[in-house]
């Protein structure tokens, strides 16, 4: 009886055994499976933070280093800074024109004397009815700051251009700076039109 008892409770252990075993390679296999996505994840991630880092290399690439003028008119009531490569050419309606060298981009200002006293929102709207009239498309447009006064900047599609707008009104006198490329051109002249509209100011 003794060893009968005995076998059975040694089958027992060894059943039981078995079980644990089962479990833990069960427990071993899901790990693995963990780590080897932890892996998949990293290796992605380590992916794109590369190719984030070349296109951010590539953007910066573009950029073009450019020493600026400063341009200033008491007449006008406005000032900016330039490029000092481009070229100023007036014309009847926009004062100051600068052309870039290549003739594809532009910057200049328009000064407009308004009949009664006009915020910038309000001067904007009537600008951007004008202008959609024309068959410009509005891309976008935030508020912005043109020296001390509350302004409007948009970007504007037009017949494979794109415009920047930096809208400003004081009292009875509104300025749009207005900056003008190649719309596949665009990117590259980015951070120049930036910095242009952040050295632009009125009295």
């Amino acid at each position: 009886m003794k060893s009968l008892s005995g076998s059975q409770n040694s089958q027992g252990v060894s059943g039981g055994t078995a079980a644990r075993i089962g479990k833990a390679l069960v427990v071993l296999g899901v790990a693995l499976l963990l780590v080897a996505g932890l892996a998949g994840c990293t290796s992605a991630s380590k992916d794109s933070t590369e190719a984030l880092k070349t296109e951010n290399a590539a953007l910066k690439a573009r950029i073009p280093t450019l020493d600026y003028k400063s341009y200033q008119s008491n007449e006008l009531g406005m000032s900016l800074s330039y490029p000092a490569t481009w070229v100023r050419q007036d014309t009847q309606q926009i004062v100051p024109f600068f052309l870039s060298p290549q003739g594809t981009v532009n910057v200049g200002v328009t000064r407009e004397i308004l009949p009664q006293a006009m915020t910038s929102d309000a001067y904007f709207d009537a600008l951007n009815q004008r202008l959609q009239g024309q068959g410009y498309i509005l891309s976008s447009m935030k508020e912005t700051q043109v020296g001390s006064t509350s302004g409007l900047q948009a970007v504007y599609l037009n017949k494979g251009l794109t415009q920047v707008f930096v809208v400003v009104a004081k009292g009875q006198t509104a300025w749009s700076l207005i900056e003008t490329a190649k719309a596949d051109e665009f990117i590259d002249w980015a951070h120049t039109f930036n910095e242009i509209a952040h050295s632009f100011k009125v009295q």
